[in-house]
């Protein structure tokens, strides 16, 4: 931590940097000023103006959230970018936004991308934990058809499935299933072996590390605030966390250090909209409506697991429906369920907008949906676990939508990748993403 003569001192040979000699800022004068931003400082208060723009010899730049998943896709996307060399530098923006991780990989049925993405970085996620030894088991997973009139969608999704390379997959008569498990009830089920789970906290680390080895720069309780395409250059504008929990709504919010990198990731999640709507240049009409859903999680109370694999009932029009997941230690996890919520349009309104607890109540819904498949349930087993808001594109009963992963061939700005909509399954696909990004943009 700087002593208050450190940063004063710092603060005022950036002050005497004038605009036309921003190019000379080297770049661990950079770092460190990147560093000063994300430590705030605090008794240096908000009358500190850094409101310079410096070329940082950062050639790239990514906005995240403030959530797990977001975490982890542009740790990916530092990690595979990390290998050009030093002369690429990645620095991360946090907003507030406090989802919560699935921490599992599974093939998807989706279209387009999302199949190829999901398929691929099961792949590469898998080779990345085993190469490094991060803990992960595969204990495949069971989708389930309860009725008959669910055995012709269940035969769809298997084709479906070989359609887009899932390997092993193979349809199980309801006996057969209930040998792998027991308290299962189906008349026909969908086998995946390949399926698994993964530590993602201890994944991220990893991640954050190997990025880090290679040069990289996370700045934390950083916010970006907007930003401006000025010719063939992006501006980032950028501030700290508290200059937006300070905000009154009716002034302009100042950006304290406007950055000009060479590349820049708007991967931010659920406010990855509102920050592309906030750089001043970046046409309108190819940023998506926010499209949230809320989705809760319980728990098994005092009780042993019933299940050893991953279970899953026929998909919902709005989501994958009321699963059964579980962590390397065994716990047993039944949601999401869906509950619709109004979007968020700006930035500043992130902070304390979103309610992340769970009502004791929403059980009543979860108990019916998950004894289709598990009639053994007994009631008052489930408590509440946690919850988490998805960034959708597609409204109610409007149907899945694909992954958006947006460059220079559709808003005609080059060095600019905007992530829109990237919900399950984002974390299996998220090394597969970061490829893809880190190709876009070097080629």
């Amino acid at each position: 931590m700087h002593d208050l003569t450190e940063l004063e001192n710092l603060r005022h040979n950036l002050s005497e940097i004038d605009f036309e000699m921003r190019d000379v800022l080297s770049k661990a004068r950079a770092r460190e000023l990147f560093r000063l931003i994300s430590t705030r400082a605090s008794y240096l208060g908000r009358e500190t103006k850094l409101q310079k723009v410096l070329e940082t010899q950062y050639n790239f730049f990514c906005c995240i959230p403030r959530c797990a998943f977001g975490y982890k896709l542009n740790f990916d996307i530092a990690y595979w970018l990390s290998f050009i060399g030093n002369s690429i530098s990645k620095d991360e923006v946090e907003l507030r936004s406090n989802c919560k991780e699935a921490p599992r990989m599974s093939f998807n049925f989706q279209i387009l991308s999302q199949a190829s993405f999901c398929v691929r970085g099961k792949e590469l996620l898998y080779k990345y934990c085993k190469d490094r030894e991060i803990p992960h088991k595969q204990i495949g997973k069971l989708i389930v058809a309860t009725g008959l009139s669910e055995v012709p969608k269940l035969s769809a999704l298997m084709n479906r499935g070989i359609q887009n390379g899932v390997e092993g997959l193979r349809m199980m008569e309801g006996y057969e299933a209930t040998t792998l498990e027991p308290e299962l009830h189906c008349v026909k089920a969908l086998w995946s072996p390949s399926s698994g789970i993964v530590d993602s906290h201890s994944l991220m680390l990893s991640l954050v590390g190997e990025a880090e080895s290679h040069g990289t720069t996370f700045s934390y309780n950083t916010a970006v605030i907007g930003g401006r395409i000025e010719g063939n250059q992006i501006q980032i504008h950028v501030s700290g966390s508290d200059a937006l929990a300070n905000w009154n709504e009716r002034t302009e919010l100042d950006s304290e250090l406007i950055l000009i990198p060479k590349l820049v990731v708007n991967s931010a999640g659920l406010s990855a909209p509102a920050i592309a709507k906030r750089i001043k240049g970046l046409p309108d009409s190819i940023i998506p409506a926010s499209k949230y859903a809320r989705g809760c999680y319980f728990t098994l109370s005092n009780t042993k697991s019933p299940f050893k694999h991953l279970i899953y009932p026929i998909p919902e029009v709005s989501g994958l429906g009321v699963h059964v997941t579980l962590d390397l230690n065994g716990q047993i996890k039944f949601g999401p369920d869906v509950e619709w919520i109004k979007g968020i349009d700006d930035i500043p309104s992130f902070l304390n907008m979103f309610d992340y607890s769970v009502c004791e109540d929403r059980a009543n819904q979860f108990y019916p949906a998950i004894r289709k498949y598990y009639p053994g349930l007994k009631d008052g087993s489930l408590e509440p676990g946690y919850a988490g808001i998805r960034p959708k594109l597609s409204g109610p009963e409007e149907g899945p939508t694909d992954f958006v992963v947006q460059g220079e061939e559709v808003h005609g700005i080059a060095g600019l990748v905007n992530l829109f909509g990237i919900e399950s399954p984002g974390l299996t696909s998220s090394m597969a993403i970061a490829e893809h990004v880190a190709a876009k943009l070097l080629k």
